[in-house]
């Protein structure tokens, strides 16, 4: 499994970003650490039991790393990689910056009801929300979408393209999620997002829990193939402690039709 760790201070990133953690630290839950391999020439250290994985600036060389692609794990022979996930409840799943005066300790009380949606440097774009499904995406721009082609890259997956915003969805009517951790569409440039435009949400499957918060990210290095993924995606509130994902301001909207 690779686990990919987002920092940014609102709900568009776009990288490279100034804020950068120190630490990443996750508890999983479900499988048990064989080995990892860290990125940035990092050492890993292993935990409770093969369960906890941190990496980054253990021993206060002050050194910070850039949003993306922190490490790859490998779980024990045998294990269901589906059963496997990353347990936010955990103490242990952080993200730490190199200024916590300014920037607290990024922390979680529970799986959060959060959606990230990524666009690489390739232009490909991906969705992620743990333990949640997505049904549809609409992505709302700051500019015309005049000469923007939006390319599906999942079989089913329609692309909507309107004046200034375009969606992503299954058009059959069967209620089938968006797939998580594979690109989804192509876009013919880099997006500039407007979180906060009109037609700018993610649904979830389920009507009864929507998504509380929605964070997008431009920019990120192409991704690896043939991994599962783990994303953790956090906000540190400037001057506060200790506040978690699912209590961030700035709600996902509702699905526009």
């Amino acid at each position: 499994m690779q686990v990919y760790a987002y920092l940014g201070t609102s709900q568009l990133i776009a990288l490279p970003s100034a804020l950068q953690w120190k630490t990443v630290e996750v508890a999983f839950a479900g499988g048990i650490v064989d080995s990892v391999v860290a990125e940035h020439g990092l050492s890993a250290t292993i935990g409770a039991g093969g369960t906890v994985v941190g990496v980054g600036d253990l021993l206060g060389s002050g050194l910070t790393y850039p949003s993306g692609l922190a490490f790859t794990v490998t779980f024990a022979s045998g294990t269901l990689m589906d059963g496997v996930r990353i347990d936010f409840a955990s103490p242990a799943t952080s993200i730490t910056t190199d200024d916590p005066a300014v920037y607290p300790t990024v922390e979680w009380s529970a799986t959060p009801a959060v959606a990230t949606v990524v666009q690489d440097t390739a232009q490909q774009l991906y969705a992620f929300a743990p333990a949640h499904d997505i049904l549809t995406i609409e992505v709302g721009l700051s500019s015309s979408t005049s000469g923007l082609s939006v390319a599906p890259m999942v079989g089913g997956v329609s692309a909507t393209i309107g004046s200034d915003f375009f969606g992503l969805a299954r058009l059959d009517g069967q209620g089938i999620p968006l797939a998580q951790g594979v690109a989804l569409a192509t876009a013919s440039r880099a997006l500039d997002i407007e979180p906060d435009h009109a037609r700018t949400a993610v649904a979830s499957s389920d009507t009864a829990s929507p998504f509380t918060y929605v964070v997008f990210v431009v920019g990120a290095a192409p991704r690896r193939v043939n991994f599962s993924q783990g994303h953790i995606t956090g906000k540190p509130s400037t001057g506060k402690a200790n506040k978690s994902n699912n209590e961030l301001k700035n709600p996902a909207k509702p699905p526009t039709n």
